[in-house]
């Protein structure tokens, strides 16, 4: 009679656990906004958004900083027969060029990618 207890008390527990992974720090859409170019300054950008991830100069010895964003949540809930994981990740990218001190250009890209998943045990 005992073993038959625990047997049907692990059938009905189940189990759950998350995971955050966090890069970078997170930025608006609206402070990329107000970027302008040829007129917003290098220093202007520190204030905005702080010290980029990486700085690099390219062939046209154009300063180039870059920031990068990336959160990524995982959620998986086991269940008697079946297992659901869900995860949601945030990704931004923004690379700044400057010449002379003064933004010239920029790239900015902000994706996610939210996706469930279910597994059933037959």
């Amino acid at each position: 009679m005992k073993k038959m207890l625990i047997m049907i008390s692990v059938l009905f527990v189940g189990a759950c656990a998350t995971a955050t992974y966090e890069y970078g720090s997170n930025f608006s859409d609206a402070s990329v906004k107000s970027i302008v170019q040829n007129e917003t300054t290098i220093e202007e950008v520190r204030v905005m958004f702080g010290e980029p991830n990486t700085t690099a100069i390219n062939s046209e010895n154009t300063i180039v900083w870059t920031y990068t964003y990336l959160n990524s949540t995982a959620h998986a809930k086991n269940n008697i027969f079946s297992m659901n994981v869900t995860s949601a990740v945030t990704n931004k990218m923004l690379k700044i060029a400057f010449e002379g001190g003064v933004v010239t250009s920029y790239q900015y890209s902000n994706g996610g990618t939210p996706a469930i998943m279910q597994t059933e045990i037959h």
